[in-house]
């Protein structure tokens, strides 16, 4: 079996995809250091690019629902595969990680030029929520969430286009004798 045949499966290229995002949120994280935000923004653009080039390696003559489904598939693999990377780094690798993004977003409403009511009132609602923010479970349901959701959007769109590429290619041209 050639590489290209086994990433034809959405299994297989779900899991590469959601590998891809996990490591690089992972290497991000842990050699970049700061809060984080930008492991999280370079694994989603990872596991994206793994979906795009999972969806591309669908067989050419697929039909519409089942490059839909496949689709569904890479997005629900990739998803959760980074949901677990994401939850080993917030629960072990960096458990400070989610209290200093917590702590740096508090110190920006304080340091913000935001009448004192508004300041008081952004306050009070990040420390209703404060529960959620330092959850690493939460934190890391929401990555994988937010992932799926682009994955099967990205995905939807692929199967549409190729939907319309294919159509377009069976339809007679105009100038045919």
């Amino acid at each position: 079996m050639t590489r290209a045949a086994a990433f034809a499966h959405p299994l297989t290229a779900g899991l590469a995809a959601g590998l891809l995002a996990g490591v690089v949120t992972l290497g991000t994280a842990l050699l970049a250091g700061g809060d984080g935000r930008s492991a999280d923004y370079a694994g989603l653009a990872a596991g994206l690019l793994g979906v795009h080039l999972g969806m591309r390696a669908a067989p050419a003559a697929s039909a519409f629902r089942a490059r839909l489904v496949r689709a569904l598939v890479l997005a629900v693999c990739a998803s959760l595969v980074a949901g677990l990377a994401s939850a080993w780094l917030y629960a072990s690798l960096r458990p400070a990680l989610l209290e200093a993004r917590y702590a740096g977003v508090v110190e920006r409403v304080r340091s913000s030029a935001q009448p004192p009511a508004r300041i008081a009132a952004e306050l009070a609602r990040l420390a209703e929520r404060r529960a959620a923010y330092l959850d690493p479970a939460f934190q890391a349901v929401s990555a994988g969430g937010t992932l799926f959701f682009f994955a099967l959007l990205l995905g939807g769109y692929s199967a549409f286009r190729a939907h319309v590429a294919a159509r377009l290619r069976a339809r007679p041209s105009a100038g045919a004798p």
